[in-house]
């Protein structure tokens, strides 16, 4: 069955009918769409594939055009395939020369001429330069975000073949993921700066994530090269040089580090916490990361943590965020960040306690770490130590009274406690 996108019918009615006689244009819409979903089509029946397969439909579908290419020539194939005939629902033909010139594209036929390279889809993503780079005689798939004629922006897959100087291009649209679906959205965004590189090459990747028109509202890419410096920031420019190792997030949190020893070639979900450039505030985000060619890619979302005013809430947000700094980076990265005075925030500060010791070995105030856990008594004489080993891996709370470094008073301190690894990370508030 031919089936002409309706936007391309709609064209070709209004180019022969003039664009304000729209009543007639439906009428001519309607009766086109019923006279090709009634009647064959000669090129249809040269596609061996049921478009309910269209890989093998869109293959079928570029090498019927090459077919028609060396039965009828260029000037004839070119006058054939921008016809209402040759569209096969979606799918259409685009041929461009190897030296980059569009030569015909039958739903805007005013673009022949153009450089290929130049075309861009959402954001001034190059696909035109992926095509172009990356197209062969045996043939290429190409994926990018492009308006589908019949309906609205979604992920086109395009199949492309040169044959005798020319790039024969067509291809089939499907629904990408939504905004709202924020992982899939995340690892699709990252997978076409997968695709651009490996097509393309560093240069264009890092020219292109360099730029601004790159960044789809919170999402943005950065790339990380062999050493782990940034090679590409689409949010700031100011980051593009910076050791990973250097990048951190509010409070000092090693944010940096978290990244460079999450990735891994099969893809890994890191949290940690960052600026967030849309919103001026440093939020909990989360990143999709890839480790390809030697180099890191990663992009993701930002989520609001709870505010200080919730206490409880903030409270087991900071354990959480021990905890992905441990997982990640190990103890030893945990120790050297909060032992250091930067890692407190406020009245709030992480420590760990060793449980087959019970001393504690990560605490901001070096007075307190190592120091005998029967000394876990408060000014009340009630014995802590014990409820606070007694944490699970589910958390538990333990209040005591405990002198407040805010003030250098005595005051009743609630603690959220996490048993994790044969450690337990600590962090609370005063009231």
């Amino acid at each position: 069955m031919l089936l002409l996108p309706p936007s391309g019918l709609l064209a070709i009615v209004r180019n022969r009918l003039g664009i304000g006689i729209l009543a007639a244009a439906t009428i001519v819409l309607v009766t086109l769409l019923s006279a090709c979903a009634d009647g064959g089509d000669d090129n249809a029946a040269s596609i061996d594939a049921p478009r309910s397969q269209p890989v093998e439909y869109t293959q079928a579908y570029v090498q019927a055009a090459i077919d028609y290419y060396e039965a009828n020539g260029l000037d004839e194939t070119i006058e054939y395939y921008s016809s209402a005939e040759s569209m096969l629902g979606q799918w259409y033909l685009v041929i461009s020369s190897v030296e980059g010139s569009l030569l015909m594209h039958p739903l805007n036929p005013e673009r022949a001429g153009n450089v290929v390279t130049e075309s861009v889809g959402v954001n001034g993503y190059p696909f035109g330069r992926i095509l172009s780079d990356s197209a062969s005689e045996d043939g290429v798939w190409v994926d990018y975000m492009r308006q589908n004629p019949v309906g609205g922006l979604e992920l086109k897959h395009a199949w492309t073949i040169v044959h005798d100087g020319l790039r024969f291009s067509s291809g089939w649209f499907e629904p990408g993921p939504r905004r709202s679906d924020q992982p899939a959205y995340t690892q699709e965004y990252v997978r076409l700066a997968l695709n651009l590189y490996d097509a393309s090459g560093r240069d264009v990747l890092v020219d292109y994530y360099n730029d601004p028109v790159s960044v789809d509202g919170q999402w943005y890419m950065f790339v990380a090269d062999e050493s782990g410096n940034l090679i590409a920031h689409g949010a700031d420019q100011d980051l593009v040089g910076v050791p990973l190792a250097d990048v951190v997030g509010a409070n000092g949190y090693p944010s940096g580090r978290i990244i460079s020893d999450d990735a891994d070639e099969d893809g890994e979900w890191s949290e940690y916490v960052f600026y967030n450039p849309s919103t001026g505030r440093s939020q909990i985000k989360h990143s999709w990361l890839i480790k390809h060619d030697g180099l890191i890619f990663g992009s993701g979302w930002y989520e609001d943590g709870p505010r200080k005013s919730e206490q409880p809430a903030y409270t087991q947000a900071l354990v959480q965020q021990a905890l992905n700094l441990y997982d990640s980076s190990g103890l030893d990265a945990a120790l050297e960040y909060y032992d250091n005075p930067i890692s407190v925030d406020d009245q709030w500060y992480v420590f760990i306690v060793d449980t087959e010791t019970g001393r504690t070995i990560g605490h901001f105030n070096p007075d307190l770490r190592d120091r005998d856990p029967a000394l876990r008594v408060d000014p009340t004489g009630y014995f802590y130590g014990d409820d606070l080993l007694a944490a699970t891996e589910e958390g538990r709370w333990v209040s005591y009274v405990i002198r407040n470094p805010g003030t250098d008073e005595d005051s009743r301190k609630h603690t959220w406690a996490v048993l994790h690894d044969d450690h337990i990370f600590a962090s609370g508030w005063y009231e």
